[in-house]
């Protein structure tokens, strides 16, 4: 069901292959930053490349971003893309302090 949204969007060219920016395993790590835990720490608890994981959060920042600023959404669902839009941005602040 994303796929077909980010395919309506033009968040995503048609032609592109579906893959799920949302991986438990980059969720649970960025719940644990955003909970105060050190970056490397967690990534190093979850087995995760730290790289990998400031990247995930970059792209779904973006995504969520490019989700807000659509035209027709309404005000209420806009609002709560901004919302984890800057929640993620925290998120990626915290992880550069490290």
């Amino acid at each position: 069901m994303t796929h077909e949204f980010e395919l309506k969007l033009k968040i995503i060219k048609h032609d592109r292959p579906y893959t799920s920016p949302i991986n438990t395993k980059y969720v649970t790590a960025m719940r644990e930053i955003y909970e105060g835990r050190l970056f490397h720490e967690v990534a190093k608890a979850n087995g995760i490349y730290s790289g990998a994981i400031s990247k995930k959060v970059i792209k779904m920042r973006q995504l969520f971003k490019s989700l807000a600023n659509k035209k027709y959404l309404p005000d209420d669902i806009a609002g709560k893309f901004k919302s984890t839009a800057k929640n993620l941005r925290e998120i990626e602040q915290m992880m550069f302090q490290c």
